[in-house]
């Protein structure tokens, strides 16, 4: 399982999702971004986004994607699609693999 989500972070970098959601603003090296957040009604940056370690969080503390830790890839695309991690691991492989 492991190689599997390696695999999926490799071929689907964060910023590539985040991207098709919401426009990424640089705001500090080392690959530190903010973004209106695609999970609520933002009208002003409330997400970093870190693509070096392929990390966000959103700084609002009601949003769905405010968590005590960081979110990855696949825990943006389940909260995207509604699906829990393990679903979104494996909707992700048969669409980055199996294609």
């Amino acid at each position: 399982k492991d190689d599997v989500v390696a695999k999926i972070k490799q071929s689907l970098p964060l910023e590539d999702l985040l991207r098709k959601y919401t426009r990424l603003i640089p705001s500090g090296p080392g690959g530190w971004f903010k973004c209106c957040c695609p999970f609520h009604d933002d009208h002003t940056p409330s997400m970093w986004v870190n693509t070096e370690l392929g990390l966000c969080n959103c700084w609002k503390p009601s949003c769905i994607a405010h968590r005590a830790r960081p979110l990855d890839v696949i825990n943006v695309y389940g909260l995207l699609t509604g699906l829990k991690n393990g679903e979104a691991i494996r909707h992700l492989a048969v669409q980055l693999f199996n294609s």
